[in-house]
């Protein structure tokens, strides 16, 4: 626990994955950035799910949605997220786009999208596909929104009764789609697509698993979906993400190492939000507690807890 903590605390770092459903979530890419990287990781989904199925019982509809988001407060003790929603509701399958703008609310459920990136204020947003047909397309659609929210949150004169409500305007640095989730038999990514992967494969001595087993015991959580009850097995295994939108001049062009790849998430870099020069003393400040984090960290792991109090 202390590790964990320390990892966190060594970074300001937040990732925010918007999908359509519960399930639609990857939890070994979460469990790599929050538990491995201290990333502040958070979902938000659409919907709770409450068109979907249920293989463990008899309950549809609202008492789904109640059931899945048990479930997702269950995955998220494994794979490090937060959970929020919008109001959209599931209403089952769809084969259009539109028909779902028309059931949700286009510009409601947008909104619900920009409330929510102006209120968590994630660096980066990692959404859905737009394209293809499979999966329903609430996916293509939450993809879709979540893009534009992405460009209007950093726009005061976009929802701007938010503004007067007391939110600022937040505008995230990386917005990529999902080019390569990591299961067998998935669409390949967009032709010519370079994608930006998150390993997570890799084994965490803290924790005494690999992400992908992590994700894969925080995915079993998704019973009522008959999500399977087996743990990943070591191997290689990565999930792939397609950069479409940046706030950093010109790192669309060259192209991006990592997600956080440009990004100033350091203690020291909090700084960077204060208008104008920022005063010396906030400076030293940040950069005292930054280092006695790192300080934390070498004496935990030369002489134990006790020795990083």
């Amino acid at each position: 626990g202390l590790g964990l903590l320390l990892r966190q605390l060594k970074t300001t770092a937040v990732l925010m994955q918007a999908v359509a459903h519960p399930d639609d979530e990857n939890n070994a890419m979460l469990a790599a950035m929050g538990w491995g990287q201290g990333v502040r990781t958070v979902v938000v989904s659409a919907t709770r799910g409450d068109g979907g199925q249920n293989e463990i019982g008899p309950e549809l509809f609202d008492a789904l949605a109640t059931a899945r988001t048990e479930e997702l407060l269950s995955v998220h003790q494994f794979d490090s997220a937060e959970q929020y929603f919008t109001r959209a509701v599931d209403f089952g399958y769809s084969f259009s786009v539109d028909e779902t703008y028309e059931k949700w609310g286009r510009q409601e459920i947008l909104g619900d999208y920009v409330r929510l990136i102006r209120t968590i204020r994630p660096d980066i947003v990692i959404a859905m596909r737009p394209d293809g047909q499979g999966g329903g397309q609430h996916h293509q659609a939450s993809a879709v929104l979540s893009r534009e929210a992405f460009l209007a949150a950093g726009d005061p004169a976009k929802f701007p009764e938010q503004i007067r409500e007391g939110l600022r305007p937040w505008q995230p640095k990386k917005f990529y789609y999902t080019g390569r989730f990591g299961f067998a038999g998935e669409p390949p990514p967009p032709s010519g697509a370079k994608l930006t992967t998150v390993n997570t494969a890799g084994y965490d001595a803290l924790l005494g698993e690999s992400y992908a087993e992590i994700g894969s015991r925080a995915r079993s959580y998704h019973k009522t979906q008959g999500m399977a009850q087996l743990l990943s097995l070591p191997g290689p295994s990565s999930a792939g993400y397609q950069l479409v939108e940046s706030a950093i001049p010109g790192l669309k062009e060259r192209g991006d190492a990592s997600l956080f790849d440009g990004i100033d998430t350091t203690l020291p870099g909090l700084a960077r939000h204060v208008p104008g020069e920022p005063p010396a003393a906030l400076v030293a400040g940040l950069a005292a507690i930054a280092d006695a984090v790192t300080a934390a960290g070498d004496r935990a792991a030369s002489g134990g807890p006790a020795a990083a109090v």
